[in-house]
């Protein structure tokens, strides 16, 4: 009955011509069982060439030559990869084999491969100097003399040219073989962003010094300049390689590179700052003379050191300026550049010490009126923002949008940072508020405070200010409906009090029905 509401060819196989019965068994056709044979075998093929990579990557790394000629019977394996896209003949000029080279090259691996990164098997084995896999990799089938030209050109995605690893690895000898073959040691590269970088930044970056000798006598300039107008010397403070802005201060007359400055204004000064090497710090300090030196009691100059210092996070710096007294009017004012803020930005909490230990001020505010506090909690530094309450910072200071770092942590969605500053709120003392709070009212609440500090009772009488004819109870004073305290001085400091104390009592405007002082005592007590 129910085939009737069925198709015709409701149980047609699409492999097949044959339509069995609803009640008999299924049979699958020929093509089909071919067809599912494939799949299963390329399926289990897939499965084992993905266990063999590995056993060929980690034989290659072990330098076991046997294992990788065994495991290499299967030519699908030389196009497999690492995770970071390095085929087995990069893997293997990066590790010097030169025997599993050689082997991979006789089975027809690709020399221009690329990594994640750009790189060809040539850049690794010049990046690690590795000469005698240079050699194989430029004499091969593939490189012979007319790819030879292409594998020295081709560069990575940065534009790194294997001439420029093999200066940034340092290996004078690998430099030597690639300018030899027809490399050329002028090219430029982009590093961090920056293009124009040429094998003498490179090297002075990486502090090679006998690369950076060898590049110098073939005549590579240390003033050239790359496109944001650093030079080799500013390379080198930039990572703190001493030995290298060493050889590069002797390499020509002093004077010019010092004084140079990048398109950011930044010295060789500034960026030994920020490369942390205190004892190049000290040694550009030492060379600067005349006027290229640098006043660190007078200008902005030293709080601008000292800003670039905090933000790296170097604190031995940062200390050695403070101790030369470079940046003493920047803790202490406000304005777009601080060196607390820029200590909270880098989280470092020995710097942060430091400052405050050199006369900080530690609510100090930027161009935005946000404290350091404030600007923990907006970033969500929660190690900065216990630190920093901690030493004293205020809670309850406002930046030119009137919200205080609970607030700004809320908007943030650092749910967690907005509970934590609500619970320390709750649980400091009023005295610890009350010194924080810019409030106007806060002196005559002082005033309230010394007027009945020696009041035994609320039905004691007194006056409020000599000469005042009125001596009245205290709870007459607050007791608008008493005529004995019109004119006196008590029930308008009152309204003052109350207005800005008690803002969410409902009967603020009876003050009739408040005859107590207590309850004023009370609220801020």
């Amino acid at each position: 009955m129910l085939e009737s509401y069925l198709p015709q060819d409701f149980y047609l196989n699409r492999w097949t011509n044959l339509q069995p019965k609803a009640e008999g068994q299924f049979h699958a056709s020929p093509e089909e069982i071919k067809r599912a044979a494939l799949t299963r075998d390329k399926r289990y093929l897939r499965k084992e060439i993905t266990k063999q990579k590995y056993v060929l990557f980690r034989a290659i790394l072990e330098n076991d030559v046997d294992a990788c000629k065994k495991l290499l019977r299967t030519p699908l394996l030389l196009e497999r990869h690492t995770s970071e896209g390095t085929t087995p003949l990069g893997l293997a000029a990066a590790t010097g084999n030169a025997a599993i080279v050689s082997f991979l090259l006789d089975l027809g691996a690709d020399v221009n491969a690329r990594d994640r990164t750009g790189a060809t098997p040539l850049h690794l084995a010049a990046l690690l100097g590795h000469t005698d896999i240079i050699k194989m990799l430029l004499e091969s089938k593939q490189g012979g003399t007319t790819g030879r030209d292409y594998l020295l050109r081709q560069g990575s995605h940065s534009g790194e040219t294997p001439v420029m690893a093999a200066a940034k690895g340092g290996s004078v000898d690998a430099l030597k073989e690639l300018a030899k073959a027809g490399g050329e040691t002028g090219t430029t590269c982009s590093v961090s962003g920056c293009s124009g970088v040429d094998c003498l930044m490179l090297a002075s970056r990486h502090d090679r010094v006998e690369t950076m000798k060898w590049l110098l006598e073939r005549g590579l300039q240390p003033t050239r300049r790359d496109d944001i107008g650093r030079d080799a010397l500013m390379h080198a403070c930039c990572t703190g390689s001493l030995q290298a802005a060493e050889l590069l201060l002797k390499s020509q007359p002093l004077g010019a590179d010092l004084s140079a400055r990048d398109s950011k204004g930044y010295s060789a000064l500034h960026h030994a700052c920020l490369g942390g090497n205190l004892r190049l710090v000290e040694l550009l300090n030492d060379k600067l003379s005349g006027s290229n030196s640098i006043n660190f009691t007078a200008g902005p100059e030293g709080g601008q050191l000292l800003c670039l210092a905090c933000d790296a996070g170097q604190a031995g710096v940062a200390e050695w300026l403070l101790s030369n007294k470079a940046g003493k009017l920047e803790i202490v004012s406000e304005g777009p550049q601080n060196p607390l803020h820029a200590a909270v930005h880098a989280g470092r909490t020995e710097i942060i010490e430091v400052l405050l230990a050199s006369g900080a001020r530690i609510d100090v505010r930027d161009a935005r009126g946000r404290t350091p506090l404030a600007w923990a909690a907006t970033h969500g530094k929660d190690d900065m923002v216990r630190l920093l309450v901690s030493k004293g910072a205020s809670m309850l200071s406002v930046d030119l949008h009137g919200r205080v770092p609970r607030q700004l942590a809320y908007l943030h969605r650092h749910w967690d940072l907005a509970n934590m500053l609500s619970e320390m709120a709750k649980s400091s003392s009023w005295e610890a508020r009350r010194k924080t709070s810019a409030s106007a009212s806060y002196a005559l609440r002082q005033a309230w405070e010394s007027w009945v500090k020696n009041s035994k009772g609320m039905g004691e009488t007194c006056r409020c200010q000599g000469g005042c004819p009125c001596r009245n109870s205290l709870a007459a004073w607050v007791d608008a409906s008493s005529t004995q305290a019109l004119g006196c001085i008590w029930q308008a400091a009152a309204r003052e009090l109350w207005k800005e104390w008690i803002p969410e009592c409902s009967c603020r405007a009876n003050l009739a029905t408040r005859t107590s002082w207590a309850r004023i005592i009370m609220f801020y007590r």
